[in-house]
């Protein structure tokens, strides 16, 4: 929290006693206009200060102690889009949301819905998903709901001229009881293919899932594919979210469309709060959503 209070008052003014960043080294300013660098690790995001004002530089670079440099791939993350990159060799970070939504006369509230997040190596990670399901509309049942693990591959890392690419196999279990409606029922194995572009000062990132659920009792099999894509505009700790959620099933109500405003703020570097208002676009989509989450390094 110290450090995020001195970031702040950097990014304020280079005023005496004002503090910056290069890499994760911070240091107090001696002069009361100091040509200086600060860099936002959380958004990826270099700014230099001139003349008492803080310009964008690009994204940012960890420097080594000794002089050798090296680019750090941290990129925005966005909200209700899965994100492209897998999370860097041991690290860790835990996700907690909570989601309400109605559609009609049935009203979902996940809360909360878990989220675990792990790179296993450089250019491989894991993602494990335990919702919990409150259905008012069903005698306030509430349980859990269907489980899920994902395994991502880095196909292509970011260049300035070329986009990242991942893969990811994500299997979902029929852990959630589909009577009260806090699953579907259904064994679905899901494969993602993902693309990240950061221009520095906008980011965008999407996805497209081809999905196949299965009936583990009759064996009947459902057909869908979803889409997604996140505009990101990092401004300074906060980041301010466009997102479109999409799907197209083989039955009509499985159809839906909506777009998601939205905003994170980092409290820290590892730590954020979110908010989306997903809005629906047609009559098969909750005509709106609101979406909370809370995210921190493990």
């Amino acid at each position: 929290m110290c450090k995020m209070l001195m970031v702040l008052v950097a990014i304020l003014g280079c005023s005496p006693g004002a503090f910056a960043a290069t890499g994760s080294c911070y240091y107090k300013y001696k002069e009361t206009r100091h040509e200086g660098e600060m860099c936002i690790e959380a958004l990826n995001r270099k700014y230099i200060c001139r003349n008492g004002t803080w310009l964008l530089q690009g994204p940012c670079k960890e420097t080594a102690r000794k002089g050798e440099k090296k680019e750090k791939e941290d990129f925005v993350k966005p909200i209700i889009t899965t994100e492209t990159m897998p999370n860097a060799p041991g690290e860790y970070s835990l996700r907690l949301s909570g989601e309400y939504g109605r559609l009609n006369q049935d009203t979902t509230i996940y809360i909360p819905k878990a989220q675990i997040f792990f790179g296993l190596s450089e250019r491989v990670g894991g993602e494990l998903n335990f919702p919990f399901v409150l259905k008012p509309d069903a005698g306030n049942a509430f349980g859990m709901g269907d489980i899920s693990l994902g395994l991502k591959i880095l196909l292509a890392k970011h260049k300035s001229w070329f986009p990242a690419l991942s893969a990811e196999l994500e299997l979902k279990f029929p852990t959630g009881d589909p009577n009260n409606k806090m699953g579907f029922g259904l064994m679905e194995y899901a494969a993602i293919f993902a693309f990240l572009k950061d221009f520095s000062v906008v980011n965008i990132q999407g996805n497209i899932a081809l999905s196949v659920g299965i009936n583990p009792v009759d064996g009947k099999r459902e057909l869908k594919t979803l889409y997604h894509v996140s505009l990101a505009l990092p401004l300074w700790v906060m980041i301010l979210f466009l997102e479109l959620d999409a799907a197209v099933g083989q039955r009509p109500e499985q159809n839906r469309l909506a777009l998601a405003p939205g905003f994170k703020y980092h409290i820290t570097e590892t730590m954020f709060m979110a908010l989306s208002v997903p809005i629906g676009l047609n009559a098969t989509t909750e005509s709106f959503r609101v979406i909370a989450q809370i995210q921190f390094g493990l």
